[in-house]
């Protein structure tokens, strides 16, 4: 298994290439792999209190990140906030 984490910038630019790195990442390795961390975005409002408000085209891009690399989201059973 292939782990890799995640500590994304805050920049949706610098993002842009993490997604274009997980992609690349999702297309050579072919044994099961595992993405996880900090992403500095969500994949909807909800997830979100405060601070700047949720942009949809970066929900999108982290979206069609996650469906293109063929990711699931890890379901949690306490507080969905740290």
């Amino acid at each position: 298994m292939v782990m890799t984490l995640v500590y994304a910038k805050c920049d949706a630019n610098h993002r842009l290439e993490l997604w274009d790195d997980i992609y690349q990442l999702a297309n050579t390795v072919t044994i099961p792999r595992m993405v996880g961390g900090d992403f500095s975005v969500v994949l909807n409002g909800e997830e979100k209190i405060g601070g700047l408000p949720v942009q949809p085209y970066e929900v999108e891009d982290f979206a069609f990140c996650i469906n293109s690399c063929e990711l699931e989201e890890v379901p949690f059973k306490s507080s969905p906030f740290t």
